[in-house]
């Protein structure tokens, strides 16, 4: 077990070195990191002695979590999802040997602005979301809960406007590169600055991270390896003293450092959780509800307003398992079929996220490729997601489909058709390797 723990981590470190050096990064490469980060920092804190350097802070919100077995299994899961995740992406390889024809929608001024008046449709949501929720308890502070009866439809619709916002403001910027047309630049800054304050005052460090991520991979993508491993670790020093500032404490190191992996921490408490209950047979497989959850949860709640006893209701509780309310995509996945649930779902995560690779996000040829937004679709929204389990995973990212399907419908010319020439390649921006 030792060695096998060894070797994961030393191929960790080659994959980080990937995602540094790579022009933009690998979707499994990335599901990899997700994975570690929300399963093995906790297991390795309760396989390791590390009793004295964690006595100030309260890891183990669960007992089960500081179970030596429970742990070492949690490795093992984390692992096995990895390798699934490998192999999937190396036979997606095969898969690619021939040219391949890809949509692409050429860049004008009406697309730019349908995409900037969608921000402010979103900053409309957002008004709407903080209604539903309640002004005053909004703004009471970060974990103050809400009586009101839409506090749930108010809390999902401002975070969704979130990452629509992050989308429309990439799309808008991406045209305004080519175009040069203002028109829209204020409404665009304005929800910027918006999601930005809003997440300051209350929000959850995640949300914002994931609505920001699309155009930060746009600046990923013109740095150098020494000039993105500094902008990470400026973030993530500013994210951490921010946690620590936000709890009306003064940053020291000790903090800043256990506030990088608190969030992993954290939510990491439903993986030993779900293990523990299904071998102590406290709990059934679900046989896959979850996926079809996921998928009815798609439907908006003003078209099917009792979603939430419908769809949820033969589903597992996961509240239990976490004390702190975060789940996790290894543990939901888990809790559907075990390792074979494992293995099919990741090995198909690797295989899709193989054939969404790209070597740049956007061409210099005046058009912008179905192809790049669904892979920051796939990067930016579903991985990110995997901490909030299995439904938003895969219900937030068909939203974001839909709404740039809307925006293509509405605003794009007629499409164009471009051929690869060479294997699974539209050059300058999708990877033949």
């Amino acid at each position: 077990m030792q060695f096998a723990v060894i070797v994961y981590l030393i191929w960790l470190v080659f994959v980080a070195r990937r995602l540094f050096r790579l022009p933009m990064p690998r979707p499994t490469d990335v599901a990899i990191f997700s994975l570690f980060f929300y399963n093995v920092p906790l297991a390795l804190a309760a396989v390791l002695p590390l009793g004295t350097l964690l006595e100030d802070y309260a890891v183990f919100l669960n007992a089960v979590a500081g179970e030596r077995e429970v742990a070492n299994k949690t490795l093992l899961l984390t692992m096995f999802a990895s390798l699934a995740l490998a192999t999937g992406r190396t036979l997606g390889r095969g898969f690619s040997s021939h040219p391949r024809t890809f949509l692409a929608i050429p860049i004008t001024h009406r697309f730019q602005r349908a995409a900037g008046s969608a921000c402010l449709v979103a900053l409309a949501a957002i008004g709407a979301g903080l209604s539903l929720f309640g002004i005053d308890s909004f703004f009471s502070g970060y974990a103050t809960d809400s009586a009101a009866p839409g506090a749930t439809s108010g809390t999902a619709l401002i975070f969704f406007a979130y990452e629509v916002i992050g989308l429309c403001a990439l799309l808008w910027y991406v045209c305004y590169q080519e175009t040069r047309d203002r028109n829209r630049r204020l409404v665009v800054g304005i929800a910027l600055t918006t999601i930005v304050g809003l997440t300051l005052v209350r929000g959850k460090r995640l949300e914002l991270i994931i609505a920001l991520a699309p155009l930060f991979l746009v600046v990923w993508s013109k740095l150098k390896v020494r000039q993105r491993m500094l902008a990470v670790i400026a973030i993530v020093l500013a994210i951490s003293s921010w946690a620590s500032f936000r709890q009306g404490a003064v940053p020291n190191p000790a903090a800043i450092a256990f506030n990088v992996f608190s969030e992993g921490l954290y939510a990491g408490h439903v993986t030993p959780g779900i293990v523990e209950a299904l071998d102590s047979h406290n709990l059934s497989t679900e046989g896959g509800k979850r996926f079809w959850a996921a998928l009815a949860a798609f439907i908006p709640r003003f078209v099917f307003p009792n979603k939430d006893e419908i769809i949820y209701q033969s589903l597992t509780e996961m509240s239990q398992f976490a004390p702190l309310g975060a789940t996790s995509m290894l543990a939901e996945v888990y809790l559907q079929g075990k390792s074979i649930a494992l293995s099919g779902f990741f090995f198909v995560v690797g295989l899709v996220g193989r054939r969404l690779e790209l070597d740049e996000l956007f061409p210099p040829q005046r058009v912008i490729f179905p192809h790049s937004v669904l892979y920051l679709l796939f990067v930016c929204s579903f991985i990110p997601h995997f901490r909030d389990g299995i439904i938003p995973a895969i219900k937030i990212p068909l939203q974001l489909v839909a709404v740039f399907t809307a925006l293509v419908l509405f605003a794009a010319p007629r499409l164009r058709r471009i051929q690869t020439k060479k294997t699974a390649s539209i050059p300058p921006t999708l990877s033949s390797g």
